[in-house]
């Protein structure tokens, strides 16, 4: 019982904001309301399964698209816009697409834990 007592704790505690330097600047990583409809402009609906299997079969193309739709306008400066611009920035910044996708994953689960924990909410008050 303690162990699951702990992990709820280290869950109120663990920070949700995300980071990642690319290009000798910190660029915050937040998948927000701007990020689900980027998704949603892709793929007609908020559907995970859909990116989830575009991640899966061109990660290469997919995973900086992903990390330049959780970006906020300032933080895009200096990366470029096409899918080869950021990889060429992440190749620069010594990032593989591994360790932008553990970044962009973790923030993406903690905003859908925040989405689900407010529907949650107001099922619960009705």
């Amino acid at each position: 019982m303690e162990d699951k007592q702990e992990i709820s704790e280290f869950e109120k505690i663990k920070p949700s904001e995300f980071y990642l330097t690319v290009k000798e600047k910190k660029r915050r990583i937040r998948f927000g309301n701007r990020a689900l409809a980027e998704v949603e402009d892709k793929y007609g609906t908020v559907s995970f399964d859909s990116l989830n299997k575009d991640l899966m079969e061109r990660p290469m193309r997919n995973i900086p698209w992903l990390f330049s739709i959780c970006l906020s306008d300032e933080d895009r400066e200096d990366i470029g816009d096409s899918y080869k611009d950021i990889l060429s920035a992440f190749d620069d910044s010594n990032l593989s697409v591994t360790d932008v996708m553990k970044v962009v994953g973790a923030a993406m689960q903690d905003s859908m834990g925040k989405i689900s924990g407010v529907d949650s909410k107001k099922k619960t008050a009705k």
